[in-house]
């Protein structure tokens, strides 16, 4: 299973617990056995003042 998420994501302190949590419970309730974590960074957008 390959989880997508949002480079905010890598700012909070809490989401490594949370990543090996989630983990546990897909593994526990979904049978999933290989987790794979992609974090997503997109281009900033810059807006030109008119």
């Amino acid at each position: 299973m390959t989880v997508t998420t949002p480079e905010a994501m890598a700012y909070d302190q809490n989401w490594a617990y949370a990543k090996f949590s989630l983990v546990r419970s897909l593994r526990e309730n979904l049978g999933v056995g290989t987790v794979i974590f992609r974090e997503v960074h997109e281009p900033r957008v810059v807006e030109e003042e008119e």
